[in-house]
């Protein structure tokens, strides 16, 4: 199990069923397997505070997916049913290993201390707004669904989704401040975000309507250091969606991770040898001032030409090439997962990663 953990926290990075089988057989087989590593560690599946869910597109019905989650989670954990963690599902062109259908990330709290919850009002979901734990706000992947009427509740004929990418970002925007600000926080509290985007839709386009709903948001003003990663997909749930955002808001006293984005390789060489020089790219910008670390990966790659068989060797090379640049001292926790998105944000690269650097 491809985990990391800080003083507060464990960090699953994307993964996948070992076998094959139908979408039930491979999220219990994952579930199962996530659930037993955590206990090595002292901690329960119902511990989750947060969760992303990878489906393969065209293989499997996206509300399907969640109520199977959710189904499951709640048999393993019934602490969930009470305290329900954030989550988000999209769709990807296919996965890491052939036959595999769904792939998961997920956050554990790693004490027992108390997590602050916004629930949902108008909608009956599985799933909290928001949570605070230790300083730190987990914001639900949020999309542009609205009732038209609120006192009507949930029917088909009372559901409305703007048609324009900047109107969802508005209606996004303005879900994500009422959840900060049911947690005493604001928009100025936010540190990351990752915007889960309609490949047909523009990267820097919805960057630029992002930051902008932030910035007429945020009570005092935008953090200097806020972070939007991009995940470029199939979309989510519903054909209409064509953006999902999600993301992390910081007390001024939780630790803040150093987030590093970078584009390596040129497009159409994706290679063992584009790997190793985003290993030698990413080793360039980490300083862990000589301090016990952990650091997670994600390496984002595009077009099914690859294919799934390609994988693991590139896992490997990079996990290896990044060890061997940062030299033996280096006392970190190293995770590295590799996740397939329709596109990438710059079309003229081989592979994009994003990294996460926990100081101890």
């Amino acid at each position: 199990m491809n985990l990391v953990q800080t003083q507060d926290l464990i960090f699953c990075n994307w993964q996948q069923a070992a076998v094959d089988g139908d979408l039930e057989q491979q999220l219990a087989a994952l579930l199962e397997t996530m659930a037993a590593a955590l206990a090595e560690r002292g901690v329960s599946l119902g511990a989750m505070l947060k969760h992303s869910i990878a489906i393969r597109n065209g293989a499997v019905d996206p509300l399907a997916a969640i109520q199977a989650f959710h189904r499951q989670c709640h048999a393993l954990a019934p602490r969930l049913v009470r305290e329900p963690s954030v989550g988000t599902l999209f769709r990807v062109p296919h996965l890491s290993r052939e036959g595999a259908l769904v792939a998961l990330e997920a956050v554990f709290a790693r004490h027992a201390t108390p997590a602050r919850r916004a629930l949902f009002d108008d909608l009956p979901m599985d799933v909290a707004r928001a949570l605070e734990y230790r300083g730190q706000l987990f914001l639900t992947g949020f999309e542009a669904l609205e009732l038209l009427a609120p006192e009507r509740g949930l029917s088909a004929d009372n559901l409305q989704v703007r048609p324009g990418l900047a109107e969802q970002v508005e209606v996004i925007l303005d879900k994500i401040q009422d959840s900060l600000r049911a947690l005493d926080a604001d928009c100025s509290d936010l540190a990351r975000l990752t915007l889960y985007l309609r490949a047909d839709q523009d990267p820097q386009h919805a960057r630029q309507l992002v930051t902008q709903a932030v910035r007429q948001r945020a009570d005092a003003g935008v953090a200097e250091a806020l972070q939007l990663c991009v995940l470029r997909g199939h979309g989510m749930v519903l054909e209409d969606f064509k953006i999902e955002i999600d993301g992390l808001a910081l007390r001024p006293q939780a630790p803040r991770p150093t987030w590093v984005s970078l584009a390596c390789g040129e497009a159409g060489s994706l290679s063992l040898a584009s790997v190793e020089q985003a290993a030698r790219a990413l080793a360039r910008r980490l300083d862990t001032g000589g301090q016990p670390a952990a650091l997670q990966v994600l390496l984002k790659c595009s077009g099914i030409e690859a294919g799934p068989v390609a994988s693991q060797p590139l896992l490997e090379a990079f996990s290896r090439q990044l060890q061997r640049e940062l030299g033996p001292a280096a006392a970190l926790q190293l995770s590295v997962a590799l996740l397939w998105v329709k596109a990438l944000e710059a079309p003229g690269a081989a592979l994009e990663l994003d990294a996460s650097l926990f100081i101890q």
